[in-house]
């Protein structure tokens, strides 16, 4: 199993495993225009030659503190893969590319019922903030 950041001919591999696990039709063009550039990269998993694994970075800078960090999204595995280390080796990577960047922070939401991502991230050294979140997305039929 390697993780290397996203390639060109990772994208049929990446949208089936994004839209198995979040419901997406994600395109080629959001993905390499959107994602893969800038503050923004992809981290996949690959067994065997296919995607397994993926997780999506972007790097965020917070001028009032003066600190910035990694927020780490659409984090997925292919469920016939999962519980073979394949979540802790993208976590290393992202790790690992956090320290090179002098980066001290990485944060991720989950929804309230991925319960064993939970369980999952806690176990790999994060904790639950005490936060709400809020939305408003009452506007985006307009």
């Amino acid at each position: 199993m390697q993780v290397d950041k996203y390639r060109e001919d990772d994208f049929y591999g990446l949208k089936c495993l994004i839209d198995e696990n979040y419901g997406t039709n994600v395109s080629k063009k959001v993905i390499e225009e959107a994602y893969n550039k800038g503050k923004r990269f992809i981290l996949v998993a690959h067994y065997n030659g296919s995607v397994v694994g993926t997780a999506f970075i972007e790097k965020r800078e917070d001028y009032i503190r003066l600190r910035s960090s990694f927020f780490v999204s659409y984090v997925a595995v292919d469920k016939r893969y999962r519980r073979k280390g394949i979540g802790k080796e993208l976590f290393k990577t992202i790790e690992k590319k956090a320290r090179d960047e002098n980066i001290h922070i990485i944060e991720l939401t989950s929804a309230d019922y991925r319960e064993d991502a939970h369980l999952f991230y806690e176990n790999i050294g994060f904790t639950k903030k005490k936060t709400t979140v809020y939305i408003n997305d009452t506007f985006a039929n307009d």
